[in-house]
């Protein structure tokens, strides 16, 4: 130790430079020398706040001075922590009063609206883009009628849904890959255009696309043929090649209510049926996904069910770095990417389930609550612990759901189910809380912001500092009012801030600087969605 500590400083700060952020607080519990080093030193206190926060620095202009970058993310997390904008963004759109067929993901807001006077066989749409940083719209039109989109601005990806027909023999879903800042044919995609049969024997009793992931190079897609016949399935595709990698088709064993790609090799699906969520990996060399995992729900009792699962969390950490974007206008790049300061990595993710729970009585309203969970519950650790010779593990309640989840009561408020109001570990809802000077004000204007990022709650209660808001205390849903066969105690620690917004609100989402409202309104050519960004300071 001492032949290390007797070398220039200059030489150990250039060795801790390619030190893990844990590594460095390992360090300076070691001796009095590393500890003065690491703590006094703004260039590794950086790297260890951006670890505990799960975040890169994605500033591409001149280099800041550690110290000043340093006080700029500590600034911004604590904005975060009481929810303190610096300012709010205005943006009047074209809207539809179907409330579906919007999509934010990774600071880019976009629209698909419907053409139905246009004389293009299947219709035509076009499509409304925002950039949230900056507030800046603009519109490309579209030669096809698009039923469901997701897009990915790390990858300049749309992945545009055109639905061709409700008879079995004419039903066929075609996939288009387009550059999302002018919707043109993708140029990474071999097959701009897939083609997928969904293989119906009799008609569907609507639309058949029940979500849509992206991670990476792969988008997923469940199908929900809504027909008593005719069974759900999740196909993965390679959207670069074009080919179909995973098929999951739902069983007697495993149902389909909704899933989410954690990784290129991870998918968590949750089942009503057997009150369960289930994992899969993707094994890459077979079409059909390994059952690894099944973490088992409280059971219901007999005069219950649950009626729906719905799986959410933000997308996925792209493949692809933003430095390594097609070449486009900078015009168009200017428009098209936020250009954040900071992006969430990969794993540093929130993960939750809204579990809605009804009575059989038809006088007993039934309810819905959300079950929140670190992303890495269902990760496989990293020297692996699958073993293709004992089947799938099943993980009792008991041993998961007390410590490692948080069942919350308050409302999503959303005409789209599918929005994202979860972003990394914050989520953002709607406050059903009321103060008494408030009156009969409408709820809507109120949020709770949602913090369960783990390792900031665990060292801040460590230091024993910035503790006010955090919750410990376990929550419990009664036996009566829920699942009828035990009272649920979950004790997952989060923050938590209230705020009231000065505008109405019928959608909230979420992105790394934004908390977002929306709200329609009747223009005077048609009803017009109006965003209202808040954005969280400080702003560079």
């Amino acid at each position: 130790m001492s032949t290390i500590c007797g070398l220039p400083l200059e030489v150990i700060l250039h060795i801790l430079d390619f030190a893990q952020w844990k590594d460095l607080l390992r360090l300076t519990s070691t001796c009095k020398f590393f500890r003065s080093v690491v703590q006094e030193t703004s260039a590794l206190q950086y790297i260890i706040e951006l670890g505990i926060y799960g975040l890169t620095d994605c500033r591409n202009g001149p280099e800041l001075p550690y110290s000043n970058r340093l006080k700029h993310l500590q600034d911004f997390q604590s904005h975060w922590r009481t929810a303190t904008f610096a300012r709010t963004l205005e943006v009047s759109l074209p809207g539809t009063w179907d409330g579906w067929t919007y999509e934010l993901q990774k600071g880019v807001f976009a629209r698909s609206l419907l053409n139905q006077s246009d004389p293009v066989p299947g219709g035509s749409s076009e499509m409304v883009l925002v950039n949230l940083r900056t507030a800046k719209h603009w519109r490309c039109e579209l030669d096809l009628e698009v039923q469901d989109f997701s897009i990915d601005p790390d990858q300049n990806l749309a992945v545009l849904f055109q639905w061709m027909g409700m008879e079995p023999d004419t039903a066929e879903t075609r996939i288009h890959l387009r550059r999302l800042d002018n919707l043109e044919p993708h140029p990474l995609a071999e097959q701009v255009i897939v083609t997928y049969d969904l293989g119906w024997q009799d008609p569907p009793l609507g639309w058949t696309i029940h979500s849509i992931q992206i991670a990476g190079d792969l988008v997923g897609v469940l199908f929900d043929p809504r027909s008593p016949d005719e069974v759900d399935k999740i196909v993965v595709w390679n959207w670069r090649t074009g080919q179909a990698i995973a098929e999951l088709p739902a069983t007697r064993i495993v149902g389909l209510d909704s899933f989410f790609l954690l990784s290129e090799r991870v998918m968590v699906v949750p089942d009503k049926r057997q009150g369960s969520i289930h994992v899969f990996l993707l094994m890459g060399a077979e079409t059909r996904p390994v059952h690894w995992k099944c973490f088992v729900l409280p059971s219901l009792t007999a005069d219950r069910r649950m009626d729906r699962i719905i799986s959410r969390s933000d997308p996925a950490a792209s493949a692809i770095p933003p430095s390594s974007f097609s070449r486009h206008s900078r015009e168009k790049e200017n428009a098209l990417h936020p250009r954040p300061t900071y992006q969430v990595s990969g794993d540093a993710r929130l993960l939750c389930f809204v579990i809605n729970i009804f009575r059989l009585d038809a006088h007993i309203a039934g309810h819905s609550v959300h079950l929140y969970t670190p992303m890495d519950t269902f990760m496989p650790s990293p020297e692996g612990d699958w073993n293709p010779d004992h089947g799938v593990k099943y993980v009792p309640w008991k041993d998961w759901g007390p410590t490692m989840t948080r069942f919350v009561m308050e409302p999503a408020l959303a005409r789209n189910p599918f929005v994202t109001f979860i972003h990394g570990h914050r989520c953002v809802m709607a406050s059903t809380e009321l103060e008494a000077e408030d009156g009969h004000f409408n709820l809507s204007h109120y949020i709770h912001v949602y913090d369960f990022n783990q390792n900031a709650i665990r060292r801040d209660l460590l230091r024993n500092s910035k503790v006010d808001d955090i919750h410990r205390e376990p929550s419990t849903l009664s036996k009566e009012s829920f699942f009828g066969t035990m009272d649920v105690v979950t004790s997952l620690p989060y923050r938590s801030c209230r705020m009231r917004l000065d505008v109405p609100f019928e959608a909230l989402m979420m992105d790394g600087e934004n908390v977002i409202a929306l709200t329609q309104q009747r223009g005077q050519t048609g009803p017009l969605d109006v965003l209202y960004i808040h954005q969280i300071g400080p702003i560079e």
